[in-house]
């Protein structure tokens, strides 16, 4: 399966920015790649099918308070984001509306 038109789009904008870019679109990896991501230099950005997103999230940080358990299939406009003050430190989750293009959405998901 490729990468849809969306995923290479923020992919290209990442590496534009110099960022640690981790690109996976298959379930079974995300074992794998979590231990990428915690042993990368920060930031770290991760393009991912939106359907995945939540179960890598667990992954790494675990159950956080105000995480969805759900990525809405007609949202293409957040940000999920995973931040600790220290490597061992506990995660916290925020999450941004792009609001770039009409009809972007400016909730955030639902809990």
């Amino acid at each position: 399966m490729g990468m849809s038109l969306g995923m290479r789009m923020t992919v290209a904008m990442a590496v534009r920015m110099t960022m640690v870019v981790v690109v996976r679109m298959v379930v079974i990896v995300i074992v794998v790649s979590t231990v990428a991501v915690l042993a990368a230099p920060s930031p770290v950005l991760i393009a991912w099918h939106h359907g995945a997103i939540p179960r890598l999230v667990t992954e790494i940080a675990g159950k956080l308070p105000g995480c969805p358990a759900h990525w809405p299939d007609d949202r293409f406009d957040l940000i999920w984001i995973l931040e600790r003050e220290a490597p061992r430190a506990g995660w916290s989750f925020s999450q941004v509306t792009q609001q770039l293009l009409p009809g972007d959405g400016t909730d955030g998901a639902p809990l």
